[in-house]
């Protein structure tokens, strides 16, 4: 009778590790800034588009995201699931209409769905499948 209490809280804590590990992680953008000089990043949105609305998104449908100094981040995020998938991967795509970068040294646009796709795909990590990341070098 001694074991029972122990075998019911090992049992729960196996319980509670298994479900906590089957989780999906969030999926997320993180955006960093490791020029010297400040830069930014404007997000335009397709009209009527509401999947993957960014937090901030304004009447205008941009969001834009300033990072002032080397270092500087951001990080938004979209709820659980791997960018991998294919269906997440395309209803960003279908909302995203162009990305624009722009630092001391460079400007790049991204314009379309076949740009924005391969953008947000180069930068998703092999093995963080859940993170699209935008380092700005």
């Amino acid at each position: 009778m001694v074991f029972l209490p122990k075998l019911r809280i090992q049992g729960l804590l196996i319980f509670i590790s298994i479900l906590f590990a089957a989780c999906d992680p969030a999926q997320s953008i993180y955006l960093e800034n490791r020029t010297s000089a400040p830069a930014t990043v404007l997000f335009t949105f397709n009209a009527g588009s509401e999947s993957y609305r960014f937090p901030e998104a304004n009447e205008s449908n941009t969001f834009l995201v300033s990072l002032d100094t080397t270092g500087a981040s951001q990080e938004i995020y979209f709820g659980l699931g791997t960018w991998k998938i294919q269906s997440s991967l395309d209803s960003l795509v279908a909302a995203v209409a162009s990305i624009e970068i722009k630092s001391e040294r460079s400007s790049e646009s991204f314009v379309g769905a076949q740009q924005v796709r391969t953008f947000f795909t180069e930068r998703i990590p092999k093995k963080r499948k859940s993170r699209i990341e935008i380092i700005l070098e």
